[in-house]
């Protein structure tokens, strides 16, 4: 960063009495911190009257950054209110300065304070195990990761494998990078009794995610084959399915046709979001055409459970200039009106045509 542009742009505020809101003196902060002007952005962060989470975060990463470890930790233990985002820098920044085991102290603290960590303090952690040589502690990473649907997350599952391989733990590292790379080829070519070999395998060793759930079912919508018995592996997992993994089953079944098994994922999909509309509006898809009959089952039953179905909307440009539409309703009286127009000019120009003969 340019420190000499920066402070130039500062100047410019504060000779032009600009006011400085809380977004505009976080950028700041920020700023300075990152330049390794801690005493600058030490100044203005104590000269704030309002600070955020955003505050607190800029100001203890900028600190993290340079080193000035228990500095950081000061602004931190200052807060009224710590929030998970928050104790993700912190942590992050302990990892960063190799302060290991403040770190993993910090992540048993947010925990018995009731902050549950997401797929941000994991990758952020799971190095922290590697060099403190805890093979044990990063299993029970994995294995929350893992229940907490955290390991599809593409930063944890590569921290994983880098937690594995350095602890020295080459099989566990391989079998993960292998089964998540074989899963999602034999996936993506439609390869069903691959993706069920595999599955089956990881399903027998407890080593599967829901994101490995999801491209079984993947794979069987692409040809619309075995969903009965993805349907059961997935009743069946220890984990508790989530949307994603339910709906790409919903979109197996809608390929096929499989009314009965659309129907009864669509009851868990209402179960696990009730307020999504998206799941009523898929569930005709599975059934084949049979008039509208079905449509006002659809909307009898989105009625009894509270739902109402929001209307798509666009944007068209024209004379007047850029029109919100409410489809089909606005569309189609405006694509009317340009076609009478359109119509009245083609008529004119035939009657000017056979004048002219």
């Amino acid at each position: 960063m340019d420190l000499v542009f920066g402070m130039e742009v500062h100047r410019y505020l504060v000779d032009n009495q600009v006011e400085m809101d809380i977004s505009v003196c976080n950028a700041l902060i920020g700023f300075y911190a990152k330049c390794g002007s801690l005493d600058y952005a030490r100044e203005l962060f104590e000269l704030m009257s309002e600070k955020d989470e955003v505050t607190y975060g800029a100001i203890i990463s900028g600190f993290m950054l340079h080193g000035h470890v228990d500095q950081s930790l000061d602004f931190f233990r200052g807060m009224k209110t710590q929030l998970l985002s928050t104790w993700n820098v912190v942590i992050s920044g302990l990892v960063q300065n190799k302060q290991y085991e403040k770190a993993l102290d910090l992540v048993r603290e947010m925990q018995v304070l009731g902050f549950q960590p997401n797929a941000v303090t994991l990758s952020s952690i799971l190095p922290a195990l590697s060099c403190s040589s805890s093979l044990k502690g990063g299993k029970e990473m994995h294995a929350y990761a893992v229940k907490n649907g955290y390991d599809d997350n593409i930063y944890v599952a590569t921290a994983l494998v880098d937690m594995y391989a350095k602890l020295g733990y080459l099989g566990g590292a391989q079998r993960m990078f292998d089964q998540s790379k074989m899963l999602t080829a034999c996936a993506h070519c439609g390869m069903v009794d691959g993706a069920f070999e595999i599955f089956e395998a990881m399903f027998k060793n407890m080593a599967f995610s829901l994101w490995q759930s999801i491209m079984l079912a993947g794979s069987c919508s692409k040809q619309g084959r075995r969903l009965s018995e993805a349907k059961e592996f997935v009743s069946k997992m220890p984990i508790e399915p989530n949307a994603k993994v339910w709906g790409a089953l919903l979109h197996g079944a809608s390929v096929s046709g499989d009314v009965e098994l659309g129907k009864f994922i669509c009851d868990h999909l209402l179960e696990i979001e009730p307020e999504n509309t998206g799941t009523m509006s898929s569930w005709p898809i599975c059934i084949p055409r049979q008039g509208n009959g079905k449509k006002l089952m659809r909307s009898e039953r989105m009625n009894k459970v509270g739902l109402k179905k929001i209307a798509g909307s666009s944007w068209i440009e024209t004379s007047k200039g850029i029109q919100g539409l409410l489809l089909w309703t606005d569309l189609a009286k405006m694509l009317k009106k340009y076609y009478n127009i359109g119509k009245v000019a083609w008529d004119d120009e035939r009657r000017r045509e056979s004048f002219a003969v």
